[in-house]
This record gives C-alpha cells, sequence and structure tokens, in this order.
C-alpha cells in the first residue's frame, strides 16, 4: 500500500514538470523504478501517459483578435455566426448614459470603417451587462491560456447588412470585436 502511494505521489509530482510544448508526458517504467528504495518488476509499473502541466503564462494584452482576415473594403472575422446572449449577463436598455454611450460609438465606428459603411447605418440590436468568466472576455483564442478570473465588462450586439457582429470589452479596454469559436 505504501509502495502504491509513494508511486502516487512521484506520478503527480514529475506531472507538474511537464513543458509548454509537449501535450503528454510519458514516464517510462525504469524512471519510476529509480526513484523508489526498492526495484519494482517491470509489470508492475507500465509507461503512463500524463498529461503536462504548464506554467502560467501572463496575461495576453488584446488589442485586436488575431482571427481577423483582410477582405475588400476592410476587415472582418472569418465568419459570423448568429449571436447568442452570454451568461451572467443583464440587458441595459436605452437610452444608455454618457460612458456607455462612448463605448457604442466606438464600436459602431470600427464596424464602420471594417464594413466601409456610415455608422448611421449599423444598428444596436442589444446592449448587456457582462461578467465573463476568464479575462479572455469571451472571446478566448486558440493556444492562449488566460487568468480564470470574473471580468466585469459588456457585450454589444451590432447589426449591419443583414448581418449580427458581437463587441466585447472589460477591464476598461476599448469593446473589439469577437469571433467566438464554436
Amino acid at each position: 500500500m505504501r509502495r502504491y502511494f509513494f508511486i502516487t505521489l512521484v506520478a503527480l509530482v514529475l506531472q507538474g514538470c511537464g513543458t509548454p510544448d509537449s501535450s503528454t508526458r510519458s514516464i517510462p517504467a525504469t524512471a519510476l523504478a529509480s526513484v523508489t528504495s526498492t526495484s519494482l518488476p517491470t509489470s508492475a509499473a507500465p509507461t503512463t501517459a500524463i498529461p503536462a502541466t504548464t506554467a502560467p503564462m501572463p496575461e495576453p494584452i488584446m488589442t485586436k483578435p488575431a482571427n481577423l482576415t483582410p477582405v475588400a473594403g476592410g476587415i472582418l472575422p472569418e465568419r459570423v455566426q448568429p449571436l447568442t446572449a452570454p451568461q451572467n449577463s443583464v440587458v441595459i436598455p436605452p437610452p444608455y448614459d454618457a460612458a456607455l454611450q462612448r463605448l457604442i460609438t466606438q464600436a459602431t465606428h470600427d464596424l464602420g470603417q471594417r464594413l466601409s459603411v456610415d455608422p448611421v447605418q449599423i444598428e444596436v440590436a442589444q446592449v448587456r451587462s457582462v461578467v465573463w468568466p476568464d479575462s479572455s472576455m469571451g472571446c478566448p483564442q486558440p493556444g492562449v491560456n488566460y487568468k480564470q478570473v470574473l471580468v466585469d465588462g459588456l457585450f454589444i450586439e451590432l447589426r449591419a447588412n443583414g448581418q449580427s457582429y458581437a463587441y466585447h470589452n472589460g477591464r476598461q479596454l476599448e469593446p473589439f470585436l469577437c469571433n467566438p469559436k464554436p
């Protein structure tokens, strides 16, 4: 029983020693046998794949999401999906206060530049106060680790040319166009 506990403890410690570029780490039976005071039979300690962990990554500075592609007339996300309201959100009905109106105007002007349309033609479909579950603010990028902290922010849905566009913000950042992955 002690031997099983000791092997489990060693395996957990070794799991924390993973490299950032590997997704799994193999621990050969000889490595486990060399750390015990008595040798183990090779049949008792098979090679085991253990997911590697990585050290916490610094929080990314989000200026523009990485999944934008240039198109004629501006920059648009790779695809636009029908929008669903984020969890932990509350609708903010108009009229909007000056600070919120400034953020909506920034998002509207940004989308107008991307689409090469007059911002007056862009409709504000909904504005929600949101508590994002992590520092990605509802717009995670592949391969990026995010702090698991609650972030107060906004979800702004704009409509133009028959499409819906999601703008997110939080941590006092300007609203940014988000193209969430399914």
